[in-house]
């Protein structure tokens, strides 16, 4: 993660953006320099864990309630 906020850095210094135009980079820098512990997919991915947010995490997690609901269903639950 440090690499990638490094290059948005870069990329922010190289385009001259200032301010109002570098917000959301700043904010993406901040945000993956201050979650740095808990974004580490090298160790996830070594590991086989799943790696999803946002969209993708939410449908899966509906997916999975729902294979959930017709197991009880089917069960009489």
């Amino acid at each position: 993660m440090h690499q990638a906020a490094a290059a948005l850095e870069a990329a922010a210094r190289a385009a001259s953006l200032r301010s109002a135009k570098r917000e959301g980079i700043d904010e993406a820098v901040n945000y993956l320099t201050s979650k740095i512990e808990h974004l580490r997919y090298d160790t996830a991915l070594e590991r086989g864990w799943p790696i999803a947010t946002g969209v993708i995490e939410g449908a899966w997690c509906a997916n999975r309630s729902k294979g959930s609901r017709a197991r009880r269903l089917s069960h009489g639950s």
